[in-house]
């Protein structure tokens, strides 16, 4: 395993221009693939930020009093899954909303008060899909008139969020592929520049693990290199770039935790990367 590892050192060192060149493709593509994560998972944020505030309000007939809306607020609404407030507007307390809101005494012009009582809940992971649902089970409670909730607003979140999810896997996908074509590319040059010392190992009677894992290391090595690199990478659009051009869609990376998870897996997936790249070439290459 020693002489394994040294022919990899060896190799890095005889063609060091090969391995900047994998390290660098890997770099740029996992820290490109990174940044769009960053990007996806404050866009997650903010709509889960939303779902927790978006507030569903169910008026009550007109006719039904502010204390037998409190009563079926108690017994009938406050057990739907997943709710995370509520809140009983009595009959007066609305008028009072609506005085305050227009300047207008609705119930001095009528002669009394025509505004309904109401129930303002929020829910705990709210979709456009499951909204609707409850708003059915809200509407199906005796004397409920209407629920009404910012639906447009919600399902345009969810659908920004979807495509900046598929755009991120499909950017993800087509980057891994050309990295692992650059990188494939990149060792079998390797092989075929040093086809003679692979003829003269196998002359030696050297194994066919003994010359081929110094190649597989090799693109380990240039991979980790690249994670590391693209770690870097991140950093700088993190700090520098976000705050310029979006400061509203900066993700906090502050512990010392958070550089251990993105420099280490960084590594780990540029190893990963370069690994199955040279993997590939092995496999491909006639001289082999």
């Amino acid at each position: 395993m020693t002489l394994v590892i040294k022919e990899a050192g060896a190799a890095l060192r005889r063609t060091p221009i090969m391995s900047i060149m994998t390290a660098i493709v890997i770099a740029f593509s996992l820290a490109i693939c990174g940044m769009f994560a960053m990007l996806t998972k404050r866009a997650n944020n903010s709509l889960e930020e939303f779902r927790a505030q978006l507030v569903l309000e169910a008026f009550f007939d007109p006719s039904v009093t502010s204390d037998i809306a409190a009563q079926t607020s108690t017994d009938k609404i406050k057990s739907l899954d997943g709710m995370t407030s509520l809140k009983s507007i009595s009959k007066e307390e609305a008028l009072t909303e609506y005085v305050k809101s227009s300047g207008e005494d609705v119930e001095k012009i009528l002669g009394y008060n025509p505004l309904p009582a109401s129930v303002r809940m929020t829910f705990e992971n709210l979709t456009s899909s499951n909204a609707k649902i409850l708003r059915k089970q809200l509407l199906a409670v005796q004397g409920m008139k209407d629920v009404i909730y910012d639906e447009k607003s919600l399902v345009a979140l969810e659908k920004r969020s979807q495509t900046l999810y598929l755009l991120s896997l499909a950017l993800g996908g087509a980057l891994l592929l050309i990295s692992l074509t650059i990188i494939t590319s990149t060792i079998r040059l390797a092989l075929e520049a040093r086809h003679d010392t692979i003829h003269a190992m196998q002359l030696l009677g050297a194994g066919r693990m003994t010359i081929i894992l110094p190649y597989i290391l090799e693109g380990g090595f240039a991979g980790i290199f690249g994670g590391f690199f693209a770690g870097g990478l991140i950093l700088l659009f993190h700090f520098f770039v976000i705050p310029s051009i979006a400061p509203e869609l900066a993700t906090n990376i502050s512990e010392s935790k958070h550089y251990l998870i993105l420099f280490g897996s960084g590594a780990a997936l540029g190893a990963v990367i370069g690994m199955i790249g040279s993997l590939v070439a092995i496999w491909r290459s006639s001289k082999m």
